[in-house]
């Protein structure tokens, strides 16, 4: 199966994140140990505020939400070496979402996505790591960490799943992400179909939630 990546983004370091409360992570997290859960979700992993830097780094940044070049909010980079200079990024994380080939043709005609899909060996070649997979739905809601469980779904999938997640939240495998996928398609079926979506940044995330 060919991986690609939609596009770039910048959201806020995860030790400049605000930490969840008890009652979200119970609703929430199939993890509760996670601190700083990540996410192609921006609701669970905000954006970035410093919108100085998005100018620096993207070509086609725009700061309306959901405005060209397409309603993801996904953009090119100006220049795929800015990605190594690690003193731009102080309260910032530069990352990227991946799905499948198929799937990010579908989102490239829904979302209007101009030049921004590549293959993600490309990247993986510059040096950017995958931090783990997220599930969400065509909008990029999470149906694993921002659909809330009911006490017996979180029960159950919690014991399924539970160690299949990663320190970030995220599953560590593209296949028992697509699994939980179809448990979303039945649980969440209003947002259906959920996809995978690979989570990556350039090198090692240093600053992160606890093991």
């Amino acid at each position: 199966m060919k991986i690609c990546a939609l596009g770039f983004q910048l959201r806020v370091a995860p030790d400049g994140t605000r930490p969840w409360g008890a009652r979200r992570k119970a609703t929430y997290l199939l993890r509760e140990d996670v601190v700083a859960p990540l996410s192609a979700d921006v609701s669970v992993w905000p954006e970035s505020q410093n919108e100085k830097l998005h100018f620096e780094l993207f070509s086609n940044y725009s700061a309306a939400d959901f405005s060209a070049p397409n309603g993801l909010n996904l953009f090119n980079l100006r220049s795929a070496s800015l990605a190594s200079h690690r003193s731009l990024f102080d309260d910032s994380v530069l990352m990227a979402i991946s799905v499948s080939s198929d799937v990010g043709a579908q989102l490239k005609i829904m979302h209007f996505i101009e030049d921004l899909i590549v293959d993600i060996c490309e990247l993986e070649k510059k040096g950017w790591t995958c931090l783990g997979f997220d599930v969400t739905d065509y909008r990029l809601k999470s149906g694993l960490m921002n659909c809330g469980y009911t006490g017996d779904e979180k029960k159950q999938l919690s014991e399924q799943y539970k160690r299949d997640l990663n320190r970030f939240g995220l599953f560590m495998t593209n296949e028992v992400a697509a699994d939980f996928s179809s448990r979303c398609d039945s649980r969440v079926s209003t947002h259906s179909p959920f996809i995978v979506c690979g989570i990556w940044v350039n090198g090692e995330l240093e600053r992160a939630s606890a093991e």
